[in-house]
């Protein structure tokens, strides 16, 4: 008799729709233990997105983050650019 655990059957069920974790380091680590704490699962695959790992000493775990580029084939989005001046308005 195989014995599926909850966090097994979470599992099952997100790769069985798609979804991939992102993040796979370890996001806490202390002087006794260390476990991936924190979780991102995606299902969209694109060839430009990162993820990573942010590394400090606020919290007893890390930060995380998941940054994915969107392209639109037929977007009617206009990028304006304007520079300002240099000058320090007193």
């Amino acid at each position: 008799m195989v014995i599926i655990t909850r966090h097994a059957h979470m599992l099952i069920a997100f790769f069985s729709l798609g979804f991939l974790p992102q993040i796979i380091n370890l996001t806490r680590v202390t002087t006794s233990i260390t476990t991936l704490l924190n979780h991102i699962y995606s299902n969209s695959i694109m060839p430009e997105s990162t993820n990573g790992i942010i590394i400090n000493d606020v919290a007893d775990h890390f930060e995380i983050f998941y940054i994915e580029k969107h392209f639109h084939k037929h977007s009617n989005v206009k990028i304006k650019q304007k520079r300002f001046s240099q000058r320090i308005m007193l």
